[in-house]
């Protein structure tokens, strides 16, 4: 597979570290980057095996409230491939992992603050995008068909977490979507909750739900003993018509990561009916729930307002205050702070002290002049602030031409540098992500999605 011989073909961790010796190994290793998408579409993380156990590892640390690393289960590394998370919690893995890079050096301090930047930035596109969830994927990991890595494999993991994420986002309080009487009337219920029983433990109908669909629409139905093309179709089918009914035509239009064959059931959906959203209720006014939380117009139109959007407004948790209800230019800024801190990293991680670096003062001024320049050209304003005062400063630097013109491009680096480390230094003192951020470290537990795959069978579409 392309995508691994590029990126990390490092050995799977077999045994969970213990001690900070065995620890250290594993985070030199740590390779990642995120993947954007165009449009309004969301990207993924994409790491090796070390990076996805660092970002489980920091997501357990997190919600156990515990201030030392934790002694792995084997469903924590072993078959994991991948994982989505919450934004909420996303945003804390992020700092998490930055606080532990201080704790070490070398290799392994360098592989832990470029996946806590691959995290911020990662967030920073949940946040402009309107995403409720994070997925993080593992491209090394082997496939289930006998052959490792394979393209085929990975595109599942990305189907299967890229569907988490849309439920987040859709309604993170069930992530089922649909009602639990539906559920529970659904003729392949039965079956799903028997299989899934196999793998995972105290499980509710919306969690056998969640799993199920994000199984199927990866194309891999019968991981949850839907053995068939035609089982899987038309059980998607069903949820599909009943996901549309419920949050309206704009939900499915959200759906973007689907199996090809998926897909044609999706536009079938899509294309039959009308949008029934609220039915013979929407035109007499009332409002109706979904998940809990409908949101009724006032307008006198007898309306609703689309479920999908309403939706992430009226999550609990997120940050900077106890609700997602704030207004989306607040959204929005949140995203830009958070893509802006991110480049400012970069800068700072340049080390002009550095001996062994083979890139030339001219080639390491334009790495950060340019880093700084492209973040902040991609937005149309940018507000005053540490982070985006060291960058403005930073961009305006020129070594070819200006009031810079007689600086070399060593001082315009170390300027750059300098002004980079500076302003995050004084961001971290100010930070206290404690008060910023409410959340319950036990629901936070439950909605984190690992995706320990089941052994796959020898069926394919």
């Amino acid at each position: 597979m392309n995508d691994s011989g590029k990126f990390w073909e490092t050995e799977r961790i077999v045994i969970a570290p213990e001690t900070a010796e065995e620890w250290g190994p594993a985070w030199s290793a740590i390779g990642a980057e995120f993947r954007s998408r165009s449009g309004n579409r969301e990207g993924s993380i994409y790491t090796n095996h070390q990076g996805l156990v660092a970002i489980r590892a920091m997501s357990r640390m997190i919600t156990e409230k515990s201030t030392t690393l934790p002694e792995l289960q084997e469903n924590d590394f072993r078959d994991l491939d991948g994982m989505t998370l919450p934004r909420r919690l996303a945003f804390l893995v992020g700092n998490e992992l930055m606080g532990e890079a201080k704790c070490w050096s070398g290799k392994a301090q360098e592989g832990l603050n470029k996946l806590s930047d691959v995290v911020g930035t990662a967030v920073a596109d949940a946040f402009i995008k309107n995403r409720n969830g994070v997925a993080v994927i593992d491209i090394t990991s082997p496939s289930s068909y006998g052959y490792s890595p394979s393209l085929r494999h990975k595109m599942g993991i990305v189907f299967h977490e890229g569907t988490h994420v849309w439920q987040y986002t859709l309604n993170e309080r069930n992530l089922g979507l649909i009602s639990e009487e539906k559920m529970l009337a659904d003729p392949e219920y039965p079956v799903l909750a028997r299989t899934l029983g196999n793998y995972y433990e105290n499980m509710t109908p919306a969690d056998i739900y969640s799993e199920a669909t994000a199984w199927g629409i990866a194309g891999e139905g019968w991981n949850v003993g839907l053995y068939t093309k035609a089982r899987t179709e038309a059980f998607l089918e069903r949820f599909f018509m009943a996901v549309k009914l419920d949050y309206g035509q704009e939900a499915l239009d959200m759906l973007h990561l689907v199996h090809p064959h998926v897909r044609r059931v999706l536009d079938h959906v899509r294309s039959v009916g009308r949008d029934v959203r609220r039915g013979e209720e929407a035109a007499s006014g009332k409002t109706v729930e979904r998940g809990g939380r409908g949101v009724g117009n006032t307008d006198g139109t007898g309306e609703e307002i689309a479920g999908a959007s309403r939706r992430v407004e009226a999550s609990p948790g997120s940050l900077g205050e106890g609700r997602d209800d704030g207004p989306d230019e607040v959204k929005m800024r949140l995203g830009i702070n958070l893509a802006l801190t991110s480049a400012l990293k970069t800068i700072a991680a340049i080390d002009p002290s550095n001996q062994t670096e083979t890139r030339s003062w001219r080639e390491l001024a334009a790495v950060a002049v340019g880093t700084a320049r492209a973040a902040v050209a991609g937005f149309e304003r940018v507000e005053e602030g540490k982070v985006n005062q060291a960058l403005m400063e930073i961009a305006k630097m020129d070594p070819a031409g200006g009031q810079d013109a007689r600086r070399s491009c060593k001082e315009v680096t170390v300027m750059a540098v300098e002004m980079a480390r500076t302003a995050l230094d004084a961001i971290s003192q100010d930070m206290n992500v404690g008060t910023d951020v409410v959340m319950d470290a036990a629901e936070m537990a439950r909605d984190t999605h690992i995706n320990g795959r089941a052994p796959a069978q020898d069926i394919s579409w």
